[in-house]
């Protein structure tokens, strides 16, 4: 199923209706999920050892397919590949990709991935996969489509993002995914599936009926003996029979418990060293570029030879089942033989034989040829180290990443100057980590550490430490050192060091609370470092490390960006986390919202999640909740998708939040409990306050107002270890109210004032806000009116939210006054604001203001937001705006299917019949 796979196990010659043996369960299930297609698609992973069968399931599913009128479209990973999209180029047919309608950058980055030979970029996977996503259910409207993709263990990176992305959004159409791997040991290398069959040995009874089909005539004893070694594994059914009556005794009681790969490879190995010598030269080098074309090879068999190679001397190897010949290129019957071949010969002639394939592509190819330079290296050597090196640096110039570490290690393999070596590895973790590949930037880490490395790199392997390990400390002496660090590389002129160092401090004080000396003094170094140009980072470094003390220099920078051109959606996410930290959620919603669509646009999922969070808590602080809610579901699902356990749990905790205001409290208590227990596993302490905060609202929303005020009184108070100045904000309005309820006006003015004094004389406008509304609702009877009047025509007409809760507050305070006809408009308003959010404990207590009025309240409708999931309200939304299926589908990342089904299911929740009909129920 792969570019160099012809077969893989071997189809039963006779008998069964199936064609291969003892595997009907895993034929019923691909069978099963072919015949349903028309309803819906999926992605299916077939999982196992070499040999064992996949790659024979794997063909007969493109079979059933084809016989059902499927198009098939097959691909596959290859030991070894490190091109991006290398394997997306074999699967997708340049007739899809030039027929399919795109957006102007979905249709670049698909052109730019599939045609090697356009300009040298290599687009982020999310958008090549939304791209690929339509080519493929746009195709599919014609007829259903198999895509069938073998060893994807061997995936390169970019092509495993793709297929991953194509497996999570494929239930509405008739496309059906089929994955075949190996298991891995590193869960970022794993491939998830809808459905996944695990592909086990053959039993004993099918073992001996395949063994009877591939050599009926065996010895007794040495048929005993293969069905010993071969463990059920039909791959090593098929070949032990062709060379284990060749194998010497001695050598077969040896190998009794080996690994089954082992005596597979073994078979191959010895079915090569067999073949004539001019075979085994052309062989080899094949074996050393499988994607070479036929000529490409004969010609480097000459080099490597030193005379003619003609055509004819690859016949020897497919008479031996190694290989199968078409005009254009050689196929090898399984990944096994490849591996059998390069590593039984001589390790010399391998060097000669890459010597040799350097020298041909040369002409055609020159990164190609310096990948072979590279493989050929014995020992040292500075001048292809050299050009290796600078490869990989104008690699990593094209945003071509993935070969960039590939060339940067092979540079580092073969430098001879320790010091040297060791910078170009902790440059390759660098580009590893600008993938989020954990696994390599600590590997190549680690061997960059172990030779003499110079100040500045030895800075630069702490910091490469850093990122993957400090969000969960706020160890003083670890963060004292890491600052040290800023200031010897600010000393050196290594400023984006520098800069980037100091931003990792500012995430573990985001997430983690130093004490205040140490904050100061990383707040005084990030103000001393030179800024220009760098402004986003020094707003993302302030309000990690001390928000609350610098909040006019973090607002001053947000608000002088806001009135600059900036197309860098990571430098606006940066300030629209800053704007938010301090609290300027319009300020944040605006550079939140621009970095939301570059970054849909550009395809980058992996930041996606932290604007949206960023977003949900400016839009629930505002009162824009349905925008909260339908972010909400993305957010979380992105932050998993993407592998950010932080901010899946800070979805969750959003999710806890409005689940409170909305009274759909049932198991919050426990919910928190898993989050705080989370935060706690991660090192993540900055959320133990906002859970608390969450909590309290909670249950005063439910009117327990005495746990509610002790639930939110530590987090106000500087004695308490949950005391955070910033966290207070969303908990004013709710501490005021349990206050009211208590008889604890006094106290609670207390630790408000304690709040604004922290934040000083120009406090945050959301903080103002709700310290407004609590003013009011915390006043003596004689000054309150005035208080409420200033709080609603102040800055409360731009927050929904609080505006309503203010409404209700001054209608209950004028019924308390035997004001019922002044009451009754506040009410009223209050009513309908609230309603339209959803804030149920409070709807239902303007109703029963009102009621005692004499007001009668007629039932609300029921809303979108009480019968849609957060995506549906999302899909309708849009769909309301006057988008088209196909412009919905790539805000969301998902087939216009996939709308078009949501859609169907959404009318009848509504109660509508027709798209026109959304926006007036949506108002509603």
């Amino acid at each position: 199923m792969t570019g160099s796979t012809v077969a893989d196990e071997p189809i039963e010659p006779a008998g069964g209706a199936s064609g291969l043996v003892g595997r009907a369960r895993e034929l019923e299930v691909i069978d099963g999920m072919l015949a349903r297609l028309d309803q819906g698609g999926g992605s299916l992973l077939l999982r196992g050892e070499a040999g064992v069968g996949k790659s024979a399931l794997l063909r007969r599913a493109a079979e059933l397919a084809r016989r059902r009128g499927h198009l098939v479209l097959t691909a596959g990973g290859t030991d070894g590949d490190v091109m991006p999209y290398a394997s997306l180029r074999r699967l997708l047919p340049p007739w899809m990709i030039e027929s399919v309608e795109l957006p102007p950058g979905q249709r670049a980055a698909l052109f730019a991935a599939t045609r090697p030979d356009d300009p040298a970029v290599v687009p982020a996977p999310y958008l090549v996969g939304m791209a690929a996503l339509t080519a493929v259910t746009e195709a599919a409207e014609s007829r259903p489509i198999t895509l069938a993709i073998d060893d994807a263990h061997w995936l390169d990176a970019e092509s495993r993002s793709v297929i991953a992305f194509l497996g999570r959004r494929l239930a509405a159409d008739p496309v059906l995914l089929i994955v075949a791997t190996r298991p891995v040991d590193d869960p970022d290398d794993a491939v998830e599936a809808t459905t996944t069959i695990t592909v086990p040995a053959l039993h004993d009874g099918a073992a001996n009926a395949l063994l009877d089909a591939v050599a009926p005539d065996l010895d007794p004893f040495i048929r005993g003996q293969i069905l010993h070694a071969a463990r059920g594994n039909p791959l090593a059914l098929t070949e032990l029979p062709r060379t284990w009556a060749h194998t010497a005794p001695a050598h077969r009681a040896a190998t009794a418990n080996v690994p089954v790969g082992d005596h597979i490879r073994s078979s191959f190995a010895g079915s090569y060293r067999g073949l004539p010598a001019l075979s085994r030269d052309v062989l080899l080098v094949a074996a050393l570029d499988e994607h070479a074309p036929v000529a490409e090879i004969l010609e480097a068999a000459e080099v490597f030879h030193g005379g003619h190679v003609p055509a004819e001397a690859l016949g020897p190897c497919a008479a031996a089942g190694l290989i199968t010949v078409t005009p254009a290129e050689v196929l090898f019957r399984h990944p096994l033989v490849r591996a059998a071949v390069v590593g039984s010969d001589d390790a010399e002639r391998v060097r000669a034989a890459h010597r040799a394939l350097a020298v041909v592509l040369a002409r055609s190819d020159r990164r190609g040829a310096l990948a072979h330079r590279a493989q050929a290296a014995h020992g040292t050597d500075d001048g292809l180290a050299d050009d290796l090196a600078e490869a990989a640096r104008a690699a990593h110039q094209r945003a071509e990443t993935t070969p960039a570490i590939w060339l940067m290690e092979r540079a580092a393999r073969v430098t001879g100057q320790p010091g040297v070596r060791g910078h170009r590895l902790l440059m390759a973790a660098t580009w590893a980590y600008e993938l989020g590949d954990r696994r390599t930037v600590n590997r190549l880490r680690a061997a960059a550490c172990a030779d003499p490395l110079d100040t500045l790199d030895q800075i630069r392997a702490a910091w490469l430490a850093e990122l993957f390990t400090g969000h969960g400390s706020d160890d003083v002496g670890r963060i004292l050192d890491l600052h040290d660090d800023v200031r010897v590389a600010w000393r050196a002129g290594d400023l984006e060091l520098a800069w980037n160092v100091l931003m990792s401090i500012a995430s573990r004080c985001y997430w983690t609370r130093p004490d205040a000396p140490t904050r100061q003094l990383l707040a005084t170094t990030a103000l001393a470092l030179p800024v220009a140009g760098s402004e986003h980072r020094l707003v993302f470094a302030l309000s990690g490390i001390d928000q609350v003390g610098h909040t006019p220099r973090i607002l001053a920078e947000c608000r002088r960006a806001l009135t600059r051109d900036i197309s860098d959606a990571n430098a606006l996410r940066m300030y629209a986390m800053g704007a938010v930290v301090v609290g300027d959620a319009l300020l944040a919603r605006a550079f939140a919202d621009e970095a939301e669509r570059l970054l849909r646009a550009q395809g980058r999922l992996g930041l996606l999640p932290h604007v949206l969070l960023t977003r949900i808590q400016a839009d629930w602080f505002i009162g824009h909740w349905d925008r909260a809610r339908t972010a909400l579901d993305e957010g979380r699902r992105l932050a998993d998708e993407t592998g950010q356990p932080t901010w899946r749990n800070s979805a969750r905790l959003n999710e806890a939040r409005l689940a409170a205001l909305t009274g759909e409290s049932r198991q919050l208590e426990r919910t928190l409990a898993e989050i705080n227990a989370e935060a706690v596993r991660q090192g993540t302490t900055s959320f133990l306050p906002r859970v608390q905060v969450v909590l309290g609202t909670a249950l005063v929303a439910r009117g327990a107002y005495q746990e509610g005020f002790d639930a939110l009184r530590p987090v106000f108070d500087p004695q308490d270890p949950l005391y955070d100045p910033r966290s207070t904000f969303p908990a004013v309005m709710f501490l005021a109210d349990a206050a009211v309820h208590t008889d604890r006006r006094a106290l609670a003015r207390q630790l408000i004032g304690g709040v604004r004094e922290v934040l000083g004389p120009v406090a945050p406008v959301d903080f103002s806000v709700v310290d407004g509304y609590a003013d009011a609702v915390l006043a003596d009877d004689d000054r309150a009116e005035e208080r409420y009047v200033r709080a609603l025509d102040g800055d409360a007409t731009q927050w929904p939210w609080v505006r309503a809760r203010l409404g209700l507050a001054y209608g209950g305070w004028l019924r308390r006054q035997r004001r019922d006809l002044d009451a009754v408009p506040q009410l009223q308003l209050a009513l309908a604001g609230l309603s339209r959010l959803g804030a149920m404990p409070w709807v239902e207590q303007a109703r029963h203001q009102l009621r005692a009025a004499g007001e009668h309240t007629a039932l609300p409708r029921v809303v979108a937001r009480e019968v849609l999931t957060g995506e549906q309200l999302q899909i309708a939304s849009l769909a309301a705006a006057g988008l088209s299926n196909r412009e919905i589908g790539e805000q969301l990342f998902m087939s216009p299917r996939t709308v078009s089904s949501h859609l169907y299911r959404i009318f009848p929740k509504l109660g509508i019949t027709s798209r026109g009909q959304l926006a007036a129920v949506l108002d509603d």
